[in-house]
């Protein structure tokens, strides 16, 4: 759900003598592009009991399926990012376009599980797509055409979000969940064949070296932490396992800050981390990726939990995706109020406001769990705060630091949202997985509680932390170029 997750700020469009006419179907074609990225992201959370039926594996495995991509879609991000400033855009946007779709074509395939997974894992690597698209879009559209594109952009994603839940649970429940990445590849090469006829060169766009070094240690050491987090719960949080790979973890990603800090083009900058402004927004931002799953993955494994066992309601895959809607959609009214609030009492105050808004939701869940409608009104309102949340961050970081120092700090912030997004899904499937009894494929209901327990606290930090200390914490300028867009808000929470 990261999430597409780029946030991060582009660099003025270059003069109009320097940059390739825009060609005449180029709105289409980058519509379409996160149209596939929007669709593509959708399939995930909605189809993990039905995947752990289908292979005879447990809710913590078939977790997996939406893990992975998210943990790719976390590496991914800020490679693209780095390739897409360069004059390698197209070609960047045209392979990521053909892995996501040779991903869709193996996962549709029945074949064993770690086939699905390594699809999967394919398809996550195009999710930072959004950010190159609507930096095509500054690059090359004049100005006049310019906001109604990235608002055109804007809503398609987000309808697209809001499509492929039903569409994926629709063709689960019809004809079995392979087919239903059958419709991704599709969309995915379409996507690919239109690019390819209209995508600009982007000649204008300087050279650059890419941090190699950096993106595998940064690979390697989100990818053992995101392992030890999910095997939690199996393992015991005082195991050899567990707190070998945490070490693990830590020691390699330790090595990628101190390497990032010493190099002049890192895959992601830490140098803006100086300012306290940017430190609190990038906490917040990792926090939301990691609670907003919380809510997710508990309501959609819920729904689909047969009543037979003492709890639960029944309901098929296409159900899961139908009550997801509401959660995608709510980003299109935050985009409407949300400027507002920010201009009346600042982004740390709506930021907090929007985490608190999302911690009575799980407070909700935790409390009250034997109506669908209910369900439908805490997707809503966690929808509605995960967006206020993730959109007040831009103007919380541009209003506090130097406008130089703006891309940098907005590029880290998208990679921290990813990463806690792929923590959030594997943190609240351990916790489910701890509270199942063995040779169960469902957690007990008490499972459900601690797990929105956690996702509770997860939230009171956020809140915390976004809580303005005193009265200059009110005074970040609105921005509204600059800003998070439905878009990159929907998408970052779809999968």
């Amino acid at each position: 759900m990261q999430s597409v997750h780029s946030t991060a700020v582009s660099p003025p469009p270059p003069p109009a003598t320097s940059r390739e006419p825009a060609h005449p179907r180029l709105v289409p074609v980058l519509v379409g592009i996160g149209f596939a990225v929007a669709i593509v992201s959708s399939l995930g959370s909605p189809m993990v009991p039905t995947v752990a039926k289908t292979y005879g594996v447990s809710m913590n495995t078939a977790q997996w399926t939406l893990t992975i991509a998210l943990l790719a879609g976390a590496v991914s991000t800020p490679v693209l990012g780095k390739l897409g400033d360069t004059l390698h855009r197209r070609r960047t946007m045209l392979a990521t376009l053909g892995v996501m779709t040779l991903g869709a074509v193996i996962a549709m395939i029945d074949g064993p599980f770690w086939m699905l997974l390594v699809g999967r894992a394919l398809q996550g690597s195009g999710l930072g797509l959004v950010a190159l698209a609507m930096a095509t879009a500054r690059d090359h559209l004049p100005a006049a055409k310019l906001t109604g594109a990235l608002a055109i952009l804007s809503v398609s994603i987000s309808a697209g979000v809001g499509l492929g839940y039903p569409l994926s649970g629709f063709v689960a429940e019809k004809a079995g969940f392979h087919p239903t990445f059958a419709v991704a590849a599709v969309i995915s090469g379409l996507a690919a064949l239109a690019a390819w006829r209209v995508l600009p060169l982007g000649a204008h766009l300087p050279r650059r070296r890419i941090d190699v070094v950096g993106a595998v240690l940064m690979a390697i050491g989100l990818a053992v932490l995101v392992v030890a987090m999910s095997q939690a719960g199996t393992w015991g949080i005082t195991s050899t396992r567990f707190v070998g790979a945490v070490l693990i973890a830590v020691v390699v990603l330790g090595l990628c800050a101190r390497f990032e800090l010493r190099v002049a083009d890192p895959i992601v900058d830490l140098r803006t981390l100086r300012f306290r402004a940017v430190r609190v927004a990038h906490s917040i931002s990792l926090i939301a990726g990691v609670g907003m799953y919380f809510m997710v993955s508990l309501i959609i494994r819920y729904v689909q939990t047969p009543d037979s066992i003492g709890y639960g309601m029944g309901h098929t895959v296409l159900f899961a995706g139908l009550i997801l809607v509401p959660f995608s959609t709510a980003s299109l009214i935050v985009s409407q109020v949300q400027p507002a609030i920010v201009r009346s009492v600042g982004a740390r105050w709506t930021t907090s406001l929007g985490a608190a808004v999302f911690l009575a939701s799980m407070v909700g869940f935790a409390a009250y769990r034997s109506s669908e409608w209910f369900f439908v009104v805490l997707l809503f309102v966690s929808g509605f705060g995960v967006s206020v949340v993730n959109a007040s961050i831009t103007p919380m970081i541009v209003g506090a630091i130097p406008a130089e120092d703006t891309a940098s700090a907005m590029g880290l912030n998208a990679v921290l949202r990813s990463v806690g997004s792929s923590w959030g899904s594997a943190a609240s499937g351990a916790v489910l997985s701890a509270n199942t009894a063995a040779g169960s494929l469902y957690p007990t209901d008490h499972g459900y509680v601690l797990a929105a327990l956690v996702g509770m606290a997860v939230w009171a930090v956020a809140v915390a932390i976004a809580w303005p200390r005193s009265a200059g914490a009110t005074s970040e300028r609105p921005t509204s170029g600059n800003a998070t867009s439905p878009a990159e808000t929907a998408v970052g929470f779809a999968r």
